[in-house]
């Protein structure tokens, strides 16, 4: 019998999705503290010993369907660094861009050691400031909340792009 609509998500997971799930929040916190939270997703997959190929793989799918959909050319980049290293190219120039900000929503959802947030939050906090910063110079972007199925979402979300 499926557990209550009400369980948490990680609850409802696959006994090996959660064991990554497990070594993919040690990995983070582990990389965190040594190395602040201006890293990159492979850096966490790579010390979880887990690949980031699923997600990966569903973002260039979703990217494919929006340049055919479309017919502009698109790029694809992992936040929430991706506005700071790539800021001039999206903020800068003519406005002819259309951006597309995915935001998700961690689970579990760590504290900072010593901050008074959460991990969550921060990246939160850094996606909606990239956000506000594209509104800000007058950039057409959609945010869309994946909510906690990453993988569901970016499925549902390319099937509607294909419309």
């Amino acid at each position: 019998m499926p557990p209550a609509p009400s369980a948490p998500a990680s609850s409802r997971m696959r006994t090996d999705a959660r064991r990554n799930a497990e070594r993919i929040v040690r990995a983070a916190e582990q990389v965190f503290i040594e190395s602040g939270t201006e890293v990159t997703l492979e850096e966490i997959a790579l010390r979880a010993d887990v690949g980031v190929a699923t997600t990966t793989a569903l973002l260039e799918d979703l990217r494919h369907h929006l340049l055919l959909r479309l017919h502009v050319a698109t790029t694809l980049g992992y936040g929430p660094r991706f506005l700071h290293s790539t800021g001039q190219l999206h903020k800068g120039g003519p406005n002819t861009g259309l951006f597309l900000q995915l935001v998700d929503t961690p689970e579990p959802d760590l504290a900072v050691p010593g901050a008074g947030y959460t991990f969550g939050q921060l990246i939160r906090a850094q996606a909606l400031g990239d956000y506000q910063a594209l509104r800000q110079k007058q950039r057409r972007v959609l945010r869309v909340d994946l909510g906690n199925d990453v993988p569901g979402g970016l499925r549902r979300l390319t099937e509607g792009v294909d419309g």
